[in-house]
């Protein structure tokens, strides 16, 4: 019996609202998507840590695998994406678009390779 490996959502968490994240780990978890959390910035913030914690935390209970991993700098965020992953930004204004623009283009790049 073949069992197909979960989805992954891939949320890229900028400098949004902890309630903002928590609702968009629980739409992963219930999806039971495996859960990929990119933190941007560095250092970390207390901010990042209490959100990066509560949504590990809300996972954890919904019994969804998870990654958080460290982004220092937004270019950085391609490295860490799969052709076949969804992903969602959790951020506003000025730097939505900025992520969203960086993420676009490496869909654009992987699709001109072949990928």
């Amino acid at each position: 019996m073949n069992r197909q490996a979960p989805a992954r959502r891939v949320l890229v968490l900028g400098t949004g609202s902890l309630e903002d994240v928590i609702e968009a780990v629980a739409r992963a978890a219930r999806a039971g998507d495996e859960v990929v959390l990119l933190s941007l910035g560095y250092p970390v913030t207390e901010h990042q840590r209490r959100v990066v914690s509560a949504a590990i935390d809300l996972i954890a209970e919904r019994h969804t695998g998870v990654d958080a991993i460290l982004v220092p700098d937004v270019g950085d965020v391609p490295a860490h994406l799969r052709p076949e992953d969804t992903v969602a930004i959790v951020a506003s204004g000025l730097e939505l678009r900025k992520i969203e623009r960086v993420v676009r283009s490496a869909s654009t790049d992987d699709r001109a390779a072949g990928g």
